[in-house]
């Protein structure tokens, strides 16, 4: 039987429910009043309420993007009115200003917050698939001078930027899209820090300009630089046997098998590796008197030196690898 439609009193009524809550919706019920009447309520629903709501889910879920799209154009107005000016979202708010005009006719309002809230959804995805469908959409979204305005401006404000927007500025490569880029690049040269393994993953999305490609032509060198002189890329060639990697980042976790009376392990060790970072390394320990090992390479004959002197054995971990990289660092924790 199919549910009766949603009347404005029975909207209004959750919308003030909601509104009236204190703190993030995330108590189940409250957010699954908050969604069905974001996605039920009647158009002449109340637009104050009906936006503090949708403000709440802004402020406190990515979901915000999925679930408000279809706003009326007094709610889009409201939501803005009452969108707090120095608040910043990974540059929501800054981007979604500048996105949508508020002068346009209520239906092209719409039209452009629904384009906005879509722009926001492909670029911060991270699973595979989704970055699939990103590039897709990726000649609609530079073509549309509203949206790549907004991302432009965005980045400026921020001084940083999402893979995504990093994704969009180097396919347009307009000149006010590279001076957005190039700060965010120099910097990245400068510090050397993980921001460059970022821009240069942007390649296979990057127009060919003379500009874009001599920044990953600089890019490149310094990943071979870094390379040269890396403890961490040396410890990985003589350790687990990985040559001609550009970068190396692991975490090993080993409990003992056997438990305390509180139910923990009597013996729990982690070795953080980061090629990227200095320090490079780091190693925890806990139910082990006395420091850990000094070095990375030291740590599988220490492993072996504990589990002898507490009787203990192993259950060991690897994340953030896969494959091959994995079954190599899995073999030397047990070498």
């Amino acid at each position: 039987m199919k549910p009766k439609p949603m009347t404005v009193a029975q909207a209004d009524a959750m919308f003030e429910h909601v509104a009236a809550s204190l703190g993030p919706p995330n108590e189940s019920a409250l957010y699954a009043q908050l969604l069905k009447a974001l996605r039920h309520a009647p158009r002449e629903s109340n637009p104050q309420t009906w936006a503090r709501s949708a403000l709440r889910l802004y402020l406190h879920s990515h979901s915000f993007i999925e679930e408000c799209q279809h706003l009326p154009a007094p709610v889009i107005r409201s939501f803005f009115e009452q969108l707090p000016r120095e608040h910043t979202r990974n540059g929501w708010s800054v981007f979604l200003r500048l996105a949508v005009d508020l002068e346009l006719p209520d239906s092209l309002l719409e039209k452009a917050w629904e384009a906005a809230l879509q722009c926001q959804v492909a670029l911060f995805v991270t699973h595979a698939k989704g970055a699939a469908s990103r590039r897709s959409k990726l000649p609609a979204i530079v073509k549309n001078q509203a949206l790549l305005r907004a991302i432009q401006a965005t980045v400026v404000s921020e001084r940083a930027a999402s893979e995504g927007e990093l994704v969009v500025l180097t396919h347009d490569a307009s000149e006010e899209s590279l001076d957005a880029l190039m700060p965010i690049f120099e910097r990245a040269i400068a510090e050397k820090d993980s921001t460059l393994d970022q821009i240069r993953s942007l390649k296979e999305h990057a127009s060919h300009t003379p500009e874009l490609d001599a920044m990953f032509a600089r890019v490149e060198a310094l990943f071979h630089e870094r390379a040269q002189k890396s403890p961490g890329l040396a410890f990985a060639a003589k350790s687990l046997g990985l040559e001609g990697i550009d970068a190396i980042y692991f975490q090993a976790v080993v409990r003992s098998l056997e438990l305390t009376d509180g139910g923990v392990p009597r013996v729990l060790s982690t070795l953080r590796v980061d090629s990227r970072k200095t320090p490079w390394f780091t190693v925890s320990t806990m139910g082990v008197a006395g420091a850990g090992p000094a070095e990375p390479s030291e740590w599988p004959k220490w492993l072996a030196q504990v589990a002898r002197r507490k009787k203990v054995e192993w259950n060991v971990k690897a994340t953030y690898v896969s494959g091959k990289h994995r079954a190599r660092i899995l073999k030397w924790v047990h070498s």
